[in-house]
């Protein structure tokens, strides 16, 4: 297959939201921003994750403040708008988290679908996938899975920033 064909293979990733501010008293969880230097770790990453010629069909993201913001930028890489889904701040095991999980593996079979959530549900969805032994997940790090003929998916890429 060639480098440009190998681009536009479908996939699911699953990206942990860049590393985020602490919480001020009183803050909701959900309205944390991202930090300046998880920003900007996450700006070189993209960066570098485009030189090397990666893109994505769609981005579905938390609405929490900081998944936001790093489906934001990630979105240079991305021929649609982010959209936001409720299914990725709720456990994956809830009825929203399962619906989203199942639409998200057909869609991705056709797709470049990109996952933008919390831990430990990004853990929880990579076990689901099979990648039960990846250890913690840092802040702004991508798992990029692909199915294989046979309907399993595989862990073809891991990054973090820095």
């Amino acid at each position: 297959m060639s480098e440009a064909a190998a681009h536009l293979t479908p996939f699911l990733a699953l990206l942990r939201h860049a590393r985020a501010v602490a919480a001020a008293p009183g803050q909701q969880d959900s309205e944390r921003e991202l930090s300046p230097r998880g920003r900007a770790e996450f700006e070189a990453l993209v960066l570098q994750l485009g030189q090397g010629g990666f893109a994505c069909d769609l981005i579905l993201h938390s609405p929490w403040k900081r998944a936001a913001q790093t489906a934001e930028i990630l979105s240079r890489l991305c021929s649609s708008a982010p959209r936001a889904h409720e299914g990725l701040c709720l456990p994956p095991s809830s009825s929203t988290g399962r619906a989203l999980l199942e639409q998200a593996l057909r869609g991705a079979r056709d797709a470049r679908l990109v996952l933008v959530g919390h831990d430990p549900w990004i853990s929880e969805i990579a076990g689901a996938l099979g990648a039960c032994d990846l250890g913690a997940i840092e802040c702004g790090e991508l798992l990029q899975f692909r199915a294989d003929p046979l309907g399993a998916w595989n862990l073809v890429l891991r990054t973090r920033p820095g």
